[in-house]
Order: C-alpha cells, then structure tokens, then sequence
C-alpha cells in the first residue's frame, strides 16, 4: 500500500517503525481480493466504492482513504495495515469485533463520531499525524496498549462504556481527554509516557461512580494518574485523582478504616473543601449556644452564651474570662471539652483546604 512512497522517506519509516520491505509493497491482487471479500459482507456499499477508488493510486500520489459513514456489520481486520494518505472514518458504526493492531497511519486519522459496538484493538498501532476521535462512542472494551502517538490526538467528548487500556502507550504531542466520559471503569496509562501538555477533565460525573466492584483497580489507575499530575505540576488535577483513588480505596479497607476515609470525605472532602468544616464550626458554635440557653436556668444574656460557645470553638478566641456564665453545670463543662475538640479539628481541615486551594506549599 505504500510503494508509491520516496526511497528516501521509506528508510526514515524503516529506521523508526521497524518496518521490512515487504511492509512498503504494494498490495497484490489476491490481498485486494480478500478485502473486497470482507467489505462485501458489509451493508453500506459505499465502502466498496472507496476501495475500488483507492486501488487507482495513479489517481492520486497520497490518496485520501475514505470510509465515512460507512456501516461495517462483519468483523473488521486492519492488522498491519500501513495507510498511506489522510484516513476517515467519521460517522462510520462498527457493529462487530475491529482490530487495527499494528496499523500504521502515515497522515492524519479522523474517528470522529465513529462508533464502536463490539471491541476494538489498536494495540501496537502507530499514528504518525494528527489523531481525531472527537465525540467517538466505544460500548465495549478498547485497547490502545503500546500504541504510539507522534502529534496530537483528541479524545474530545468521547464516551468509553466499557474499559480502555493505554499502558505502556507513547504520547509525543498535544493530548485531549476533555469531557471524555468514562462511564464504568477508569482508564489505565500504567508505564505510559504522557505529554506534559495532556488534558484531562476534573469533572466528577465524567468519572466511574462509587463503590464499585473494579475499586481495586480504581484505586491503581487513579493513582497512577495522581502521580502524573504531580510529576507536571498540576496541583488542581493532583487532588482529583487523590480524591478518586481514596474513595475507591474506602472499599477495600476494614470497617475502621473505611469509616474514617468516607468521614474525611464528608468533612472536608479529602481537604479539598473551605466551606464543609467552616460550615461546621459555624454549626458547632450555634450549637454550642443554644445548648447553654436550654441547659442552663440563669439569666445570663444570649450574646453572653454565644460568647462562651465561640470562646470554646476558637483557642485563640479567648472570651470565658471575660463572659463567664454565673453557673456552668457539669454536663456544658463536659461538652465544652468535645467542643474545643471537634472545632480544633474543623479548623485545621478548613486551612488545610486554604493550603490547598492556593497552593501554599
């Protein structure tokens, strides 16, 4: 498929794709006889009509192959296909198993709203150009393990219903996963090699749902991606997946364990969040008043009981020397004990996530 190419340009692919000479010769008759065999079996005709058309490379020095919205309802075998010009695939629907492992795309590829139904493979596929799978739906399992990726690809707005798997990939250029949709499982980049400018969204419905029965599987690929984005200096990205990965981690821990993660979750969101344990002290303090006002028979005035409550929430807020009810009983004295308890610890989460949100490091 590829000898029409430069001598030139045929030892620069040789050189980095590990490519024979046999790779680089043209597709013979019987091998456009089996394609033609595999695409009749198809229910859009068009894609025959494309092929036929690419057989002429008289017609066109770097042709465009095109398979646009094409519905391929048989098992697809692109194996070690090398394709030399643009390839598009736009809006087409595999409906049956695909494999493209070990392809070669010389130029740019366009999966743009394409749409898997059954598996597909590109292990060990290598993508030389720009890479496009804007809005592309895989139902099942997709595998991109030891593929390459020389420029730049976006997942823009694809939807992965089942798992992907990118270990041991290469990304060299500009790489989008935003609005990328991982609806079950968590995508896996163990020992891959992700460009510094990679993008990847933050947002929690975009993201598996906990519990879940992969969480041990979970918790190694969120915190694979943790130790990327603190490797590039994204803090933001960093507390993300160290959110993720401890909310997975929550279910594989005894009861104690767990019940302390999912607590520091609710408190103060791995101490991510101002508002949660600020907004408990708030309470606390409230709290703390109207338990006086209930408990205690004298007639000391309201502001002096919020006064006292605040003076046992805020050590440094000292206010009970000078506001001091006339008689405390015992039962405030005690809780006025777990009052300056659980307000210590709700002042350390909150500037805990001030540290975080503004990166005090």
């Amino acid at each position: 498929m590829c000898g029409d190419l430069p001598d030139k340009e045929k030892e620069i692919l040789s050189n980095s794709l590990n490519l024979t000479d046999r790779d680089f010769d043209p597709f013979t008759e019987s091998d456009w006889q089996d394609l033609e065999v595999c695409l009749e079996k198809c229910s859009n005709s068009y894609a025959l009509k494309i092929l036929r058309a690419w057989k002429k490379p008289s017609q066109c020095d770097r042709p465009i192959i095109d398979f646009n919205n094409v519905e391929f309802d048989a098992r697809i075998l692109f194996d070690g296909f090398i394709f030399n010009g643009i390839a598009k695939f736009s809006n087409s629907l595999f409906a049956r198993e695909t494999s493209f492992s070990n392809a070669c795309f010389l130029k740019r590829v366009d999966f743009s709203e394409v749409i898997f139904r059954a598996p597909v493979d590109f292990e060990g596929a290598k993508f030389m150009g720009n890479v496009d799978y804007t809005r592309a739906r895989f139902d099942y399992r997709a595998n991109f393990q030891n593929s390459e990726f020389r420029k730049t690809v976006v997942f823009k707005g694809a939807t992965f219903n089942d798992s992907v798997d990118f270990s041991n990939a290469e990304f060299s250029g500009t790489t989008s996963f935003h609005k990328t949709d991982f609806k079950k499982i968590a995508p896996f980049f163990f020992n891959s090699k992700l460009y510094e400018d990679t993008i990847l969204s933050t947002e929690e419905g975009l993201w598996p749902n906990t519990p879940s029965i992969n969480s041990e599987n979970h918790e190694r690929a969120y915190a694979r991606l943790r130790r990327y984005m603190t490797d590039i200096k994204k803090p933001d990205e960093e507390m993300f997946f160290h959110k993720l990965e401890m909310r997975e981690k929550s279910s594989s821990q005894g009861r104690a364990s767990s019940f302390m993660i999912k607590a520091y979750d609710r408190i103060s969101v791995f101490g991510q969040s101002i508002y949660r344990p600020m907004g408990g002290l708030v309470g606390l303090i409230l709290f703390g008043a109207i338990l006086f006002w209930a408990c205690d028979n004298s007639k000391t005035p309201v502001i002096d009981r919020l006064m006292w409550s605040i003076s046992n929430s805020i050590p440094l807020v000292r206010l009970s020397s000078i506001v001091k009810p006339s008689d405390i009983s015992s039962f405030l004295r005690l809780y006025s004990v777990f009052q300056s308890i659980g307000s210590s610890v709700l002042i350390f989460l909150t500037l805990l996530a001030v540290r975080n949100k503004f990166r005090i490091k």
